[in-house]
């Protein structure tokens, strides 16, 4: 008797669990030049380097999904994410960067 949770037809193929860029691009409804930019930038979902390959689990795209959640515009993520940023300028008389006020 086989058993079923074990099954060859019950478990994902690899295709269902590790996307490509594209495909996850697609599965988010964004550009794969928003992926690649988020990559760039150390943002956005985890993903796999496999050699020259980028891959995303089908699992780290779903957490990412959920750790979007909001409940409204005043609680959005992007805004708690986004470390406050000092300003300098350059002051020729002191011949060095000051903080702007």
């Amino acid at each position: 008797m086989t058993d079923v949770a074990t099954s060859p037809a019950a478990m994902p193929t690899h295709e269902q669990i590790v996307l490509t860029p594209e495909q996850a691009a697609n599965l988010l409804g964004l550009a794969p030049a928003t992926l690649e930019g988020w990559r760039r930038r150390g943002e956005g979902p985890k993903f796999l380097k496999l050699g020259r390959l980028v891959r995303y689990r089908r699992v780290d795209l779903e957490s990412y999904l959920t750790s979007r959640l909001v409940q409204s515009t005043a609680h959005s993520h992007k805004e708690q994410a986004r470390p406050k940023t000092t300003l300098f300028k350059y002051d020729s008389e002191k011949g060095m960067y000051v903080k702007s006020k």
